[in-house]
């Protein structure tokens, strides 16, 4: 995690969408992140309502908080839900349809993921 600000910053990222759940954030694993972050000058907003086997609805609820707090990049924090919802959330942005466009149908998609991610995003495993 100590290397998370470097690689936004080396992708010109200014805001980033932290994708977890209520486990990650309850053990505290946020800090370390967010610092990283912080130390590169970028700003994070935190999407902690991933569920076990996220739903459709989780990953509309993950785009919404992204538009809504203007973030250009997703980094997920956790195990396979935050991951998922993250790849999924990544989609839309820059593809501009909804995310239920793309079930049962990849030839859809035209664009990588924002600009500033990777695919998958960043993600770290959350450790106790």
């Amino acid at each position: 995690m100590a290397t998370l600000g470097r690689e936004l910053a080396a992708r010109g990222v200014r805001h980033a969408l932290i994708v977890t759940d209520p486990g990650v954030v309850g053990a505290g694993l946020l800090a370390g992140p967010q610092s990283a972050a912080a130390a590169a000058g970028i700003a994070t907003t935190v999407f902690d309502q991933v569920e076990a086997n996220p739903s459709v609805e989780t990953v509309e609820a993950s785009i919404a908080c992204y538009r809504e707090h203007g973030c250009d990049a997703l980094v997920a924090i956790g195990g396979g839900g935050p991951t998922d919802v993250a790849k999924a959330a990544g989609i839309v942005p820059a593809n501009g349809r909804g995310i239920r466009d793309y079930e049962g149908n990849p030839a859809v998609i035209t664009a990588d993921s924002p600009r500033s991610s990777v695919s998958p995003p960043p993600a770290a495993p959350a450790r106790r």
